[in-house]
């Protein structure tokens, strides 16, 4: 089995916010942990200190591809779409639902923020943040919707501006590290 790396892996510490600078080395975000190396793991074990993961991707997700396992990280799972009406987290899925790939996005997008696990998981997140400051990598699939918003709440709560907000979540673009 090939080695992949996650993709759209960043810190998103370092952003100057409303009172100060958002705490570098914290706050990992990315696709899924998949088969990555083993280079890979110890960087964001020993590079990285990451003490815990969460993966926001469905029940199904991460059946068909788990998280690689890493010593010492505490995984959580947290399906932020499981009670979602139209759980279409992907673009294959957008489009094959309708056929209208626009539409089931952002019905997917709203679900993603209102369904009741959005609303479960994402609270269960960020109650977490405020008991542990060790650091921590949060992921869904690709590391852009579900994870996007988990970023935006994280700066949005630091004091981060919309701009910096948007300018984060466009990031996006396939990234490897190590």
């Amino acid at each position: 089995m090939s080695q992949i790396q996650p993709v759209n892996f960043r810190d998103i510490g370092g952003i100057p916010v409303a009172n100060g600078t958002l705490t570098p080395n914290i706050f990992f975000r990315s696709g899924q942990v998949v088969d990555i190396s083993n280079d890979t793991v110890n960087f964001l074990q020993n590079s990285c200190s990451l003490k815990r993961i969460y993966d926001f991707r469905s029940a199904e997700e991460v059946q068909k591809m788990p998280d690689t396992k890493i010593p010492s990280v505490t995984f959580t799972h947290l399906d932020i779409l499981q009670t979602a009406k139209a759980n279409q987290a992907s673009m294959d899925e957008m489009v094959e639902g309708t056929g209208d790939a626009h539409e089931n996005m952002l019905t997917t997008y709203e679900q993603m923020v209102t369904s009741d696990s959005a609303c479960h998981g994402y609270a269960q997140f960020l109650t977490d943040l405020l008991t542990n400051n060790d650091p921590l990598l949060f992921h869904c699939f690709a590391g852009k919707d579900r994870t996007g918003f988990a970023a935006a709440l994280i700066l949005k709560i630091a004091g981060a501006n919309d701009h910096q907000i948007m300018e984060d979540y466009l990031k996006g673009s396939v990234k490897k590290f190590v």
